[in-house]
């Protein structure tokens, strides 16, 4: 039978460790694209310039020249889900984002941000049950960052 003190313990630990499950780790394109088995499932943070396309938003690096596809909460196909934080620097992001050149998908302006959400390896997932094959990334994209929040957002 467990004393009271014991089922504090036990609570405190397990709010703990639940805790650092939900730690952000701040990472590059890069560290993410060259091994992303580490950090798949991981809430991350990482600093990128955006490349848009008709085939979605990705986020990118100039050193490695890899790219990652941007995910909105609600497109992500993997769970859990979390919650995008709709603050200013999001609209600023958005704003910028859907400000095009005539006649392209192209932002008038170079957006660069810190954004931060789950990363996602797509490739370890796939045929697994929580990665059908039905479930398939624009371009056969191998990881994504389901978005949760941006700052920082340099526009030029």
């Amino acid at each position: 039978m467990m004393t009271r003190f014991t089922r504090i313990a036990f609570v405190l630990a397990c709010s703990i460790a639940g805790a650092r499950s939900a730690e952000v780790r701040s990472v590059n394109v890069c560290s993410l694209t060259s091994d992303p088995a580490t950090y798949s499932g991981q809430m991350v943070s990482v600093r990128a310039y955006v490349v848009t396309d008709y085939h979605g938003t990705f986020i990118g690096d100039r050193k490695c020249k890899k790219l990652i596809l941007l995910v909105l909460p609600e497109g992500a196909s993997l769970a859990p889900k979390i919650s995008l934080k709709e603050d200013d620097a999001y609209k600023r992001f958005d704003e910028a984002l859907h400000d095009c050149r005539p006649g392209t998908s192209q932002p008038r302006k170079r957006i660069e941000a810190r954004f931060t959400g789950r990363f996602e390896y797509l490739a370890q997932r796939e045929g697994s049950a929580r990665f059908p094959e039905s479930v398939r990334s624009p371009l056969g994209a191998h990881w994504q960052l389901v978005l949760e929040s941006v700052s920082g957002v340099r526009l030029w």
